[in-house]
């Protein structure tokens, strides 16, 4: 799925219709969130799980198991969602080996409390739970110990974030945001509700979101920099910035909910005197909807955004303490919901379209102060990407919408940042091409590591060292690639693009190889500095004796020589694992490494003194029995060390693919532009309409393809589009098998152009002509369209959506190409059964194989999970299954009416069966003795008419007779 401007290729959103209720205080559902990790990021499968009137539970969702439990009981009424959070524990903290980390859960409650005033019968409480957790976030003990605090009024949200350690932050239900140590609430820092909005009456509902920031960089692709320039920047604490947003009652009439006929028939059915059937029709054409009817108003939705820092705070308590700054307040007119991310991406959702809420800073004036305040806007900046939005034409108005907010990554941090030169820093804004791609690759990701600054000195110099040297090359590459750069039409002579191409790459080349040779060398040097590391241990364990077995004092006590034993055991399995061999006498293993380099490194449980007597005492068993004792070659080990290739950040992948296809392309929106060779003996100029010549480093691209560092949209449009403008095909074949996020789309029109390539030159093969193709061995753009095989080869390895390939293959291959596919497929399948084993027909398995297929068996399988439904029937069938449930709750409401007209069919039956029966018997009466051919029809058809009037009283059936109805 593409992250910069692109679109949503397969996605499903799911609506459940429902009746608006209004909000209480009192949480009457299960409300669920995930338990944080201070010392990992990502630790969503665990979820805490508060139940009314149960208790609170900690599940996994990976393996669906409850890892604790603490049983409240009917008494426990959360105000709040569960906010829990682990921290590690230190050894000397923890009591038990198992006990890895200490989780606190806290919650908002409700408690019945004593009192007269039946307003203050409730009392607001915050419980805290502490829990022992296991590595596998088990609890050793089902007890759990309990901290209470009273407050004065319920709390609507509590927020406990991984980044913001030692403080909880909550809000209460009249809007008041306070932060707080995790262990004594009562030094809180609070923030007064501000007033109510205009034109409304109460407040309905309130969320918090916590999103941790940072004065660096790479913040200013989300923040305005009035936001920055409040950060505080000597705290060691993470600042953080709360969204909180509030939905507020109109005060407009609130509209009455549509209803049904559902009203007349809530109360069940008892023996009792059943109502005419006028009253019942009186009833419905009064619980009927009205047209006259108002239409309903939506609630009104307040964002509010306060800048929250733990670490700033005054001891006074006359003065004010500065722990919350308010920044600013928006509101989101027509919106149903508004849905804040993890990142601080805001989203509203109304009944019928959705709206992104981007921050963005006042504009200033010269000649005033820059205003710290925040604005909104619907339409974001130019250099900011809206991710996509949720079509919702055609879903109800009031419905559950689930909602997801895509995630940017680095490289899309790369492509939205742009430097914005201020008046303030105007004479040092870098102006050259090669200042912006190292500024713009600075924003995106710093190329200074952390480890330069913690690490130790030879790590922190070698990349040091490799900081520079990307620097450096990314700077001659901009000024090597200045011809690509003014290629703006494709209009640029082919003979200059080569030579810059080829500089770039011998560059390219003297740079990998230089990187390659640093690592090297830091590596051998790793290995010297372990071989110095390993002879002081030996001569230290050896007591700073000789080489000599004699040398080595004898254990004479029981537990030197126990201990002796066990270490001997440890080192033959370790021997054993790398296949090396147990025993002198024994064939040489087949693994890798012998016995002396197994025996040369630390062994896990064994020590060093033990190591080393095992070691003698093997070279002389060997010395023994006549072999050639050989030391272990350190020099030999410093030599096998591998060349590993450097180390390359996204930022710099990224730098490098904006360089090498500086020109953007047409229009990104359109299909794929693809390269044509060029007509042979066709003059190379634009006068006579010569296709348009796009040039790039073909060597730099294929490298980066081949480790698989890069990524389809690290640049505007698509790294496989700018490879088939330029008809580089070798490296979209790679391109095919190392991109995972190719769009289906791309993939489809590559597939196509191949198959048309293949047509036509088959065509001019027929037709005698020949097809004049470049080399292979020279790296000319554009390259030769490879066949359909090797094509399909590759496509078949790139991942992708089945139901949107489909769509892809439907709306772009035409017939005559499908079947060109087939074609390939179908040589494909022959070439395997031909390579396949043949079968015996006359084998016991071949006949067994018939009789389970059967004679002229003609199944086809399919795979019912793929079958495609159409996005447009999805809100039909919705919208059909909420009509049909409605109408059968109207239908049972219409049985005791129905009933009514039924009894009166039936004393109808009745009394013309009555009739019929009389009728008969004074035929039967006046009827001659004798019986003729007139009379035997006569009788015939009475017995008839009985039958059938005997079957219809069996069966009850009437016009209005109901007496079930089964969905």
């Amino acid at each position: 799925m593409s992250l910069v401007r692109g679109q949503i290729d397969d996605f499903v959103v799911a609506s459940f219709p429902f009746t608006p209720r209004p909000a209480t205080t009192r949480a009457t559902r299960t409300t669920v969130s995930p338990v944080s990790y201070t010392s990992s990021a990502k630790t969503e499968h665990r979820v805490a799980v508060a139940s009314p009137r149960v208790g609170l539970a900690v599940y996994d969702l990976e393996d669906q198991t409850p890892l604790s439990s603490v049983s409240v009981g009917p008494s426990f009424a959360p105000t709040t969602a569960p906010a829990a959070r682990s921290a590690p524990l230190t050894p000397t903290e923890s009591e038990s080996t198992r006990v890895k980390s200490l989780r606190k859960t806290w919650i908002g409650v409700e408690s019945a409390a004593a009192a007269d005033d039946a307003a203050a019968a409730v009392a607001a409480e915050i419980w805290c739970f502490h829990e022992d957790e296991n590595r596998d976030g088990s609890t050793p003990s089902a007890d759990a110990a309990k901290a209470v605090w009273p407050i004065s009024e319920p709390l609507a949200a509590i927020a406990a974030p991984r980044t913001l350690p030692n403080h909880i932050a909550f809000l209460s239900k009249n809007g008041n945001l306070a932060l707080a140590p995790e262990n004594d609430l009562t030094r809180l820092v609070s923030l007064a509700a501000p007033p109510l909005p205009a034109n409304t009456s109460t407040l309905v509902s309130q969320t918090l979101r916590l999103v941790p920031l940072s004065a660096t960089a790479t913040a200013t692709d989300y923040l305005p920099a009035s936001l920055l320039a409040a950060l505080p920047t000597a705290t060691a604490s993470v600042p953080h910035l709360a969204i909180i947003v509030r939905s507020y009652a109109s005060n407009a009439p609130e509209a009455a909910a549509p209803s049904s006929l559902t009203g007349a028939g809530k109360k069940k059915h008892k023996k009792q005197c059943r109502p005419s059937a006028a009253s019942v029709i009186e009833a419905a054409e009064a619980a009927a909807p009205s047209a006259a009817a108002p239409s309903s108003v939506p609630h009104m939705c307040e964002v509010e955004l306060v800048l929250l820092d733990a670490a700033i705070s005054i001891p006074d308590e006359f003065e004010p303490r500065q722990g919350m700054i308010r920044l600013g307040r928006v509101t989101v007119d027509g919106a149903s919901r508004v849905v804040v991310s993890d990142e601080g991406f805001v989203t509203a959702l109304a009944g019928r379209r959705t709206a992104v809420v981007v921050l963005e800073p006042e504009i200033a004036e010269p000649s005033t102060e820059s205003s710290s305040a925040v604005a909104t806007s619907a339409t974001s900046a130019a250099r900011r990407t809206v991710l996509f939005g949720l079509p919702l034409n055609g879903l109800p108005s009031a419905s559950v919408l689930a909602a997801v907010v895509g995630k940017q990554t680095l490289t899309a941090r790369y492509i939205a940042s742009t430097p914005v030169p201020s008046a303030s820093s105007a004479a040092s804004t870098p102006t050259s091409p090669a200042a912006v791609v190292l500024d713009r690759a600075r924003r995106a990701e710093p190329l200074r590591s952390e480890l330069a600054r913690h690490g130790n000195e030879k790590k922190a110099a070698l990349l040091e060292a490799s900081r520079l040297a990307r620097e450096e090359v990314l700077a001659s590459l901009a000024a090597i690639l200045e011809p690509l750069r003014n290629n703006l039409d494709g209009s640029a002579a082919a003979e200059e693009q080569d030579q810059a191409v080829h500089r770039a790459e011998t560059t390219w080349e003297r740079y990998i190889e230089a990187e390659r040779d640093r690592l090297l060398e830091y590596n051998r040097n790793k290995v010297r500095l372990a071989m110095e590391k390993e002879k002081e241990r030996r001569m230290a364990a050896l007591g700073g004796g000789g080489n000599g077995a004699g040398d080595v004092v004898e254990a004479s006590e029981a537990g030197e020589a126990t201990g002796y034993k066990a270490a001997k055991r440890r080192i033959e399995r370790a021997l054993a694992a790398a296949g090396a061999p147990v025993r002198p006498t024994s064939a040489v293993g087949e693994g890798e490494k012998s016995w002396k380099e197994v025996t040369a490194a630390r062994i896990k449980g064994v020590n060093d003194k033990y190591r080393y007597r095992y070691h003698l005492e093997r070279n002389k068993k060997e010395a023994e029995m006549g072999k050639t004792v050989k030391e272990f070659d350190w020099e030999e080990a410093v030599n096998k060390v591998e060349r590993y290739e450097p180390p390359l950040p996204s930022s710099f992948v990224t730098a490098l693919l904006c360089l090498s296809v500086p020109v953007p392309l047409a229009d990104p929106s359109a299909s794929v532009e693809i390269a044509a060779l060029p007509a042979p003996g066709a003059p190379k100029n634009k006068k006579h309409n010569a296709p348009a010549v796009w040039r790039h480093p073909t060597a730099i691209v294929g490298y980066l393809l081949g480790r698989e560092l890069v990524g389809e949209n690290q640049v505007e449009g698509g790294v496989t589009r700018f490879l088939a403008r330029a008809g580089d095909w070798t490296n979209i074949l790679v391109a095919l098998r190392t991109i995972p996020d190719i769009p289906e789309s791309t993939l489809v029109s590559l597939l196509v152009a191949v198959v048309r390539d293949g047509a036509r030159t088959t065509a001019g093969r027929t037709d005698g002509m020949d097809v004049d193709t470049p080399s292979s061995s020279k790296k000319t753009l554009p390259s030769p369209v490879p066949s359909l095989a090797s094509f399909l080869a590759a496509f078949l390895q790139s991942p992708y959506t089945p139901a949107v390939l489909r769509q892809a293959l439907q709306k772009q291959l035409s017939a005559d190409e499908a079947v060109i596919v087939l074609e390939q497929c179908n040589a494909w399948l022959k070439r395997w059964l031909s390579e396949a084993e043949p079968v015996d027909a006359s084998s016991s398995a071949a006949a067994a194989e018939r009789k389970r297929k059967g004679k002229g068996s003609q199944a086809v399988a399919v795979d019912v999970f793929k079958v495609a439904v159409p996005a447009a029937d999805v809100p039909s069938m919705d919208q059909h299954v909420a009509r049909h449930a409605e109408l059968t709750s109207d239908l049972g409401t219409l049985l005791g009416a129905l009933s009514i007209y039924s009894s009166k069919k039936k004393e109808e039956q009745r009394r013309s069966a009555a009739a019929v029966a009389a009728a008969s018997a004074a035929l039967e009466a006046s009827a001659p003795t004798g019986k003729g051919p007139l009379a035997s029809v006569k009788e015939f058809g009475a017995t008839m008419e009985k039958r059938i009037l005997a079957q219809e009283k069996h069966a009850e059936v009437g016009q209005y007779q109901v007496e079930e109805f089964f969905l």
